[in-house]
């Protein structure tokens, strides 16, 4: 399991990979801003690949992406 705490004085991103069965988190990066990681975020999250932005005190600041399927 990745650690969603990001280093101090930087910004994690982890995405998460729905493999079958089984969901699989892969670190994006670490990034010395909020609004880099924000980007990074909005550019990798889609529907079935989400993907959050977490702090250096291991807290979520944004998510982007789901599992839903449109019907």
């Amino acid at each position: 399991m990745i650690e969603k705490q990001a280093p101090k004085g930087k910004f994690r991103v982890i995405g998460v990979d729905r493999l079958e069965s089984a969901l699989e988190h892969r670190l994006i990066g670490d990034y010395p801003s909020v609004n880099e990681a924000l980007m990074v975020a909005h550019k990798n999250g889609a529907t079935l690949n989400p993907v959050s932005v977490y702090c250096d005190e291991g807290n979520v600041l944004f998510s982007a992406g789901s599992y839903k399927v449109a019907q």
